[in-house]
C-alpha cells in the first residue's frame, strides 16, 4: 500500500497519521452529573446577580472548576437554541401543512360538489335518485298515494 501523503495542522507541522478514529481525553465527570450541574445552574439563576454568581456557586458545591461548569452551560444553552429553532421550523412546517390540508379539503369539496350525479341506485339511502328526482318534480296536488282498503266482506 502506497504511503498517504502528509497531513498538516493549521500551523504548518506535520500530523501524525494513524488509521484510528482520533478520540478527546475522557472526561473526569460522567455525563449525569453534567446534567445536574448545568440544570442546577438554571435553578439558582434566578437567586444571583448573575449567571456567573450561580455558576461559581455550584461548581464549589460540586467540586469542580467553575470554567468547566461555564462550558457546559453554553453548551447547554446553545442545544437548547438549536431545539428552540428546530421546533419553530416545525412549528412552521405545521402551519404550512394545515393549511395545504384545508385548501386541499375545499377543492375536494368543491370537486363533489360540481359533480354529475348518476340516476342510479344509492346504497347509503336505498333508493334510487332517479325516482327521487321524479317525484320532486311532480307537484303536489298531482301526487296520489292509492291506498289499500279494508273493507271486510259481508
Amino acid at each position: 500500500m502506497p504511503p498517504c501523503p502528509p497531513r498538516f495542522s493549521p500551523l504548518g507541522m506535520p500530523t501524525p497519521q494513524t488509521q484510528e478514529p482520533v478520540m478527546g481525553r475522557p472526561s473526569r465527570y460522567p455525563p449525569p452529573l453534567r446534567a445536574q450541574a448545568v440544570a442546577e445552574v438554571a435553578r439558582i439563576r434566578p437567586q444571583h446577580r448573575s449567571t456567573w454568581q450561580a455558576i461559581t456557586t455550584v461548581a464549589e458545591a460540586f467540586g469542580m472548576s467553575a470554567e468547566t461548569l461555564r462550558g457546559w452551560v453554553r453548551e447547554a444553552e446553545i442545544a437548547g437554541d438549536r431545539d428552540r429553532h428546530l421546533r419553530r421550523e416545525q412549528q412552521a412546517e405545521l402551519r404550512r401543512l394545515n393549511q395545504e390540508v384545508t385548501r386541499l379539503r375545499q377543492t375536494l369539496r368543491r370537486l363533489q360538489d360540481t359533480r354529475p350525479r348518476p340516476a342510479t341506485s344509492d346504497p347509503r339511502q336505498g333508493a334510487t335518485r332517479g325516482a327521487d328526482s321524479v317525484s320532486a318534480s311532480i307537484s303536489p296536488s298531482r301526487r296520489t298515494t292509492t291506498r289499500p282498503s279494508h273493507s271486510t266482506p259481508s
